[in-house]
């Protein structure tokens, strides 16, 4: 099953207050679709049965704990003495009384094995000193024992508490999410049309440190929005591993009219400009990058290219950033370089500019 198949489930488990789990490999969203689901309930939907008055228009607590960073006692609370008698002081971030929440116990098989049957005293309730919440809804997470990632199995009576569902990574469900998240385009359009193992390339028999996950695929759909072209691929690789940033590359440059940069400032008034919103906002920090590294070469370039994105093209609000970028990196460059870069540079620098701000107003 996928994530999407699944979550059609959480519903019933509000509504029961019994726990569940997920198994799959790491990255796929496990925690991602867990809180983007809790963002959607009210407390009126933990435990219905258990609501109260204005429940409907509560928020409902979300906690999440690693229990491969827990002790038993984290979970259970340490033992005090009182009056001669001894009871556990509950941990304080255990939701008590009536409160609605979700927690969600994260890396749960991959604890040690003590901390696992603290864990599941914790979600049978039988903390003692303690009345936690029956409107606690616990959730549990792990990567599974064919994913090397350090499980340890815990006995079957325990496994029988929770109600168990394996995971698997799933393209669609991605896309669908990043749509929904806004993530950069130019990465949805390339997990979109590249084969499934571009979305997910785990292999735990790999030595690789970086490869493609959900996770890590989101990570850099972040990293390079924003970042100059020229950065891409090494950030593509530190990320997703190298074959996937080469695959990545190779793709933009074929579907996307991903532009030679020397080509570019040698010829900024002919070469093809990419459609792409994300790609062309990407070229702009390159060139202007090459401009400030190398003024006398492509300075002038780098003007003719963002007056031409202004008078030719629906993203004349790109040409305004390149400004703003242009003048704020020119200013640090000539601070950075003020007792080795002659006097006619500096002017030069400041005309080209001053002329550019006034052919873009």
């Amino acid at each position: 099953m996928n994530l999407a198949q699944v979550k059609r489930h959480f519903a019933t488990f509000a509504r029961t207050g019994d726990a569940f789990g997920l198994i799959g490999p790491p990255g796929i969203g496990k925690t991602w679709t867990i809180e983007d689901w809790v963002k959607t309930l009210t407390a009126a939907d933990i435990r219905p049965d258990l609501a109260e008055d204005g429940d409907d228009k509560k928020p409902v607590k979300f906690i999440v704990r690693s229990l491969t960073t827990m002790e038993p006692v984290d979970l259970v609370g340490p033992p005090v003495v009182e009056n001669g008698k001894s009871f556990n002081a509950v941990p304080s971030w255990i939701p008590v009384d009536n409160e609605p929440a979700v927690v969600f116990l994260d890396e749960a098989l991959q604890a040690d094995f003590e901390t696992q049957k603290a864990a599941a005293r914790l979600i049978d309730r039988q903390v003692d000193g303690c009345d936690v919440s029956p409107r606690c809804l616990f959730i549990v997470a792990s990567n599974g024992d064919e994913d090397g990632c350090g499980v340890v199995e815990p006995p079957k009576h325990l496994l029988n508490r929770i109600s168990w569902f394996t995971v698997d990574s799933s393209k669609t469900s991605w896309l669908l999410w990043a749509k929904a998240n806004n993530v950069f385009e130019s990465v949805v359009d390339f997990i979109r049309q590249a084969p499934k193992r571009a979305l997910n390339a785990f292999d735990p028999d790999s030595p690789a440190k970086s490869y493609a996950t959900e996770r890590s695929v989101t990570k850099l759909a972040a990293q390079i929005d924003g970042a100059p072209l020229h950065d891409w691929r090494e950030l593509a690789t530190a990320t997703c591993g190298a074959t996937w940033a080469a695959d990545f590359i190779s793709w933009l440059r074929v579907n996307s009219a991903f532009p030679d940069m020397e080509d570019l400032l040698a010829n900024p008034e002919t070469v093809a400009l990419p459609d792409n919103f994300g790609i062309l906002r990407a070229v702009i920090r390159s060139a202007v990058d090459y401009a400030v590294e190398s003024p006398k070469k492509h300075r002038v370039a780098v003007c003719k290219l963002l007056v031409r994105i202004k008078e030719t093209t629906t993203h004349a609000e790109l040409a305004a950033m390149g400004i703003r970028d242009f003048g704020a990196r020119d200013a640090e460059a000539a601070a950075a370089k003020s007792d080795r870069v002659p006097v006619t540079d500096a002017d030069e620098s400041r005309f080209l500019f001053e002329a550019l701000a006034d052919l873009i107003a």
